[in-house]
């Protein structure tokens, strides 16, 4: 092994890009949220809902009682007309 720079492969290039892909649009929708957008509400409300059911198949209990709690605060009466 040298020492020396390392260039990345193309698979590390890829995933790499995923990664700030994705945090851009985690971004996005954390300032949806902070805005009161109706459309993060509904994005925040998906995207639990999907990780729900992973963490569920997964056994992951911590997630998926993470999850049930984010998504009961935004089922909410009061929260929920906020975002309207």
């Amino acid at each position: 092994m040298s020492l020396g720079t390392v260039y990345p492969n193309g698979l590390s290039v890829v995933l790499g890009a995923l990664t700030l892909l994705l945090g851009f649009v985690a971004l996005v929708i954390g300032w949806g949220l902070w805005s009161l957008k109706s459309w993060a509400w509904m994005t925040a409300l998906i995207i639990n809902l999907i990780n729900l059911i992973v963490n569920i198949v997964s056994f992951s209990i911590l997630g998926a009682i993470i999850n049930l709690i984010i998504i009961i605060y935004l089922q909410q009466a009061d929260i929920k007309s906020r975002f309207r």
